[in-house]
């Protein structure tokens, strides 16, 4: 049997406690950008109500203090060979939090099918459509009692998959796979989860009182399944003023540790923060592949090799760095960085103006053009200078006019959702730390740039299925060469996100992976 452990990149990172530990102690403070208006894990889809969803659930799966997964509700698992059936033995004696309702199988597979019911329209639920049946049972073709989860006995559970899935045990570990206890859900009459009265958790915390529009303050669940967490409170502050700044409230005192931006780094470094840096977000400038002329692979290439990337170079602030290739750095493989291990670029992929004339006379020619009509990149306002680098590169290189037109965040994504541009430049952070996440979407054509390719999506599911690490690297590396190659987007620069944190808290895991913090773990 084949046994599948991804790593995720969650650190643990040592905090200061600040002043307003001591007048609660045994609490962590953190701050949350909006008010939760559901505690139901499956309907889960912004930052702060996964926040609470991933710490007060749990299920099969978490990842641990070295953010290797591990079992949580599961005991143990394992994986057929051919990658398509999932067997999972739960640990005896679970509770859900009332204390006296056992949590068995038939909750994992009640949640799976409420995952997929065509009435809960689960936001995160199209990730999971490699389960048997889930497109059938999530367009109303076939009930949620087809889906492919079964539970033979209280403490055994089987996921069948149509095809494998190089990230479902990743998926396993997030918030839309958590059980969900179907006598209590019927008890509920449509409002599990409205309130704490209408839910029941399984995880490390659960949510003890609220205060509205101040706080949510979780607690240690005493019906826990594994150790009780290493704090006894964690306050959740609600932060959705305009204005809001964590750097401000870290160094306030009001709170223990926060996302933060890069230009607060040094002034949290100086004033005793410990800081860390995670290059998760790629900047490409995405393709319009439905464009009469960006349709063809030899033009796209062509404004490949004609942009002089090289010259962005001493003008990148200290977040961004050039990107040559599409993973970025945080991203691992069995524990180690895939970058370091798959190089930072590939040969044959440099600027080279010579060749992109070449490959602009024969796009043209397939396209029966004498000439490459007037291009234009649609791009954030603060990046305007960078793209003008590449402007003036694409002119002299292709004899085109080139346009760069900044936008705002909501036009810019607008623009790119309805399809109404050429080339764009927009963020691509992965949800999940392998190197399948970049890919999930360019292998089956569910992304702005319309692209698709069959090729893709087998030479991923070949870094899935090889059996040494040397073999996955080298399948994944060929997959990102296949891409430069059909260059539906062209990798500009890879973007660090930053999390700080006070020195007194030992062990609070944070994943740059969605952002999420686990709290089970300070200590």
């Amino acid at each position: 049997m084949k046994i599948l452990r991804p790593a995720a990149v969650l650190l643990a990172l040592a905090l200061i406690f600040s002043g307003c530990s001591s007048s609660v102690p045994d609490s962590i403070f953190y701050d949350i950008t909006s008010k939760v208006s559901s505690y139901d894990p499956q309907m889960a889809s912004d930052g702060s109500a996964l926040l609470i969803a991933g710490n007060c659930f749990e299920g099969l799966l978490r990842h641990g203090a070295d953010g290797e997964l591990e079992p949580a509700a599961a005991e143990s698992w394992s994986v057929s060979d051919d990658g398509l059936t999932y067997t999972f033995k739960l640990k005896s004696g679970m509770l859900w939090s009332d204390g006296k309702t056992a949590l068995t199988a038939s909750d994992f597979v009640f949640g799976f099918r409420r995952l997929f019911d065509p009435a809960t329209d689960a936001p995160f639920r199209s990730d999971f459509m490699a389960v048997r049946n889930a497109a059938a049972v999530a367009s109303g073709g076939l009930s949620a009692e087809n889906i492919g989860v079964s539970a033979p006995d209280d403490l055994t559970l089987v996921i069948s998959l149509e095809s494998p899935d190089p990230f479902f045990p990743d998926l396993l570990a997030t918030p839309a796979a958590s059980p969900c206890n179907e006598a209590f859900f019927l008890s509920t009459r449509g409002r599990y989860g409205s309130t704490t009265d209408y839910i029941m958790f399984n995880g490390p915390f659960s949510v003890a009182r609220i205060k509205e529009d101040v706080y949510y303050r979780l607690s240690r669940n005493a019906y826990y399944s594994g150790a009780a967490a290493g704090y006894a409170n964690v306050y959740l502050y609600i932060q959705a003023a305009d204005g809001y700044s964590a750097s401000a409230r870290l160094l306030s005192g009001s709170i223990d540790a926060a996302p933060v931006e890069y230009t607060d780094v040094q002034a949290l470094s100086d004033g005793g923060f410990t800081t860390e840096g995670y290059q998760d977000t790629v900047w490409v400038l995405a393709f319009n592949t439905r464009d009469e002329y960006l349709s063809n692979q030899s033009i796209r290439r062509a404004v490949y090799y004609a942009s002089d990337r090289a010259s962005l170079l001493n003008r990148l602030p200290d977040n961004l760095s050039l990107a040559w290739t599409y993973v970025p750095p945080a991203v691992t493989l069995s524990g180690q960085s895939y970058r370091s291990l798959a190089g930072s670029r590939f040969s044959g992929f440099d600027y080279d103006p010579d060749m992109a004339g070449n490959l602009l006379s024969d796009g043209l020619e397939k396209l029966g053009k004498n000439k490459l009509d007037t291009l234009t990149i649609i791009c954030p306002a603060e990046y305007l200078a960078l793209m003008g680098l590449i402007q003036r590169s694409l002119q002299e290189d292709l004899a085109t006019f080139v346009n760069v037109k900044p936008l705002s965040a909501d036009e810019l994504e607008k623009a790119v959702s309805s399809g109404d541009y050429q080339l764009a430049l927009i963020p691509v952070t992965v949800k999940y730390d392998t190197p399948a996440a970049f890919f999930s979407s360019l292998s089956s054509g569910d992304n702005v740039t319309g692209y698709s390719s069959s090729a893709l999506t087998a030479a991923v599911q070949a870094a899935a299925d090889a059996q040494t690490l040397d073999e996955s690297v080298s399948a994944y590396a060929t997959a990102e060469q296949m891409v430069l190659q059909d260059m539906p987007m062209m990798p500009v620069f890879f973007e660090e996100s930053y999390f700080a944190c006070s020195k007194d808290i030992k062990g609070l895991n944070y994943s740059p992976f969605g952002s999420h913090v686990a709290f089970y773990y300070a200590k």
